[in-house]
């Protein structure tokens, strides 16, 4: 029985939860895709969610919370905290990427500007098997 994909996509910009759905779409029609808008209402969001998600894709630059905060405390508060966690960013400064990894994140994908290369990176993502994988993995 192959499993429904749960994402749960932190982002604020309003074009770029459309995009990211448009190719969740593309990859799994059946694919459920909770947004939050910031990260105190991701937070709000993952404490309230019956079943945790199976990914949670996190922007850095947000309003209220950034990125590298709510990674903290969602660490810190043990939620979800084996669900891996991938930033999702324009940046692709190497102290970014650095700082994702030691906060915990399993991985930075640089936000394609296309949706084709987004279906491929998100494609390559859902492919890994993050229970036998400790590797970081950084995908532009």
């Amino acid at each position: 029985m192959k499993t429904t994909k749960r994402i749960l996509l932190i982002e604020d910009d309003i074009d770029d939860q459309l995009f990211f759905r448009w190719a969740i779409e593309a990859i799994d029609p059946k694919a459920e895709c909770v947004i939050a808008k910031n990260g105190t209402d991701a937070m709000q969001k993952l404490i309230a969610m019956k079943m945790p998600p199976s990914w949670i894709f996190l922007d850095l630059n947000m309003p209220l919370m950034n990125g590298f905060e709510c990674l903290r405390k969602i660490r810190e508060k043990k939620l979800d905290s084996d669900i891996p966690v991938i930033i999702l960013s324009t940046s692709g400064n190497m102290k970014d990427i650095a700082k994702a990894k030691e906060h915990g994140a399993a991985g930075y994908l640089k936000k394609p500007n296309n949706t084709n290369s987004l279906v491929k990176a998100l494609e390559e993502i859902f492919s890994i098997d993050f229970n036998k994988t400790e590797n970081y993995f950084v995908l532009y």
